[in-house]
């Protein structure tokens, strides 16, 4: 087998042209002191810094999601179809991950977060997605979790404080075993369970105000 012969990749280097701002510069920094190299970092453009930490990205300051901001991709016109933005806002830091149709095509745009866990050697290999949302130096206790394991699948939204509140509008939706569904909502005071019953559409419900207990039936949906 021939053996490839090893070489050295320079990066581009260009310096800065005077009333060019469209065009990319890329620079070199390297830390001269005992520590060479340790700080050298590589400027694509204004707002892309390749370092010895990873690639940094300087966030929109205006209030908008930018491009030049952005991790983006492009679809191949070149046109910006999403990406992980950043925006410096006043009093708030965001990034936003965006799915987009920029031409206006009316294709239908897609965000998805996958864990894909593989069970070939492990059996009981999980994959798991959380979302948290928490606070310095506070307990984790608002989350949702997304799991699938060997023998189950569960989906968690846990809130633990005791102002917790988990809220669904306007209808909530639920599947049995058997695929059988109900809508579960409430309507001025009416908490109502909506129910096809073989074709016939069933309301139980119950009037939340006073001190009543009992449960009604309509074929129609209660005021």
């Amino acid at each position: 087998m021939t053996k490839r012969s090893k070489r050295d990749r320079k990066f581009p280097i260009q310096p800065a042209l005077p009333g060019d701002d469209d065009t990319l510069i890329y620079k070199i920094f390297v830390d001269t002191g005992p520590g060479a190299f340790d700080s050298s970092y590589l400027v694509i453009g204004e707002t892309v810094f390749l370092s010895t930490e990873g690639i940094e990205i300087v966030a929109s300051t205006d209030g908008n999601y930018a491009d030049q901001n952005a991790y983006t991709f492009r679809d191949s016109d070149g046109r910006d179809i999403g990406g992980v933005y950043g925006r410096d806002d006043t009093g708030q830091n965001v990034i936003g991950i965006r799915a987009v149709d920029p031409p206006a095509a009316g294709d239908d745009v897609f965000v998805e977060l996958v864990a894909h866990a593989d069970p070939t050697n492990v059996s009981t290999a999980a994959a798991t997605v959380n979302l948290q949302a928490t606070r310095e130096g506070e307990s984790t206790d608002t989350f949702i979790t997304v799991t699938k394991d060997n023998s189950s699948s569960e989906i968690d939204i846990t809130t633990k404080t005791a102002s917790g509140r988990v809220r669904v509008h306007p209808v909530l939706n639920i599947m049995g075993r058997n695929f059988d569904l109900c809508d579960v909502y409430i309507k001025g005071s009416n908490f109502i369970i909506k129910y096809n019953d073989g074709g016939t559409t069933r309301y139980k419900y119950l009037d939340l105000s006073g001190t009543g207990t009992t449960w009604s039936h309509s074929s129609t949906e209660p005021s």
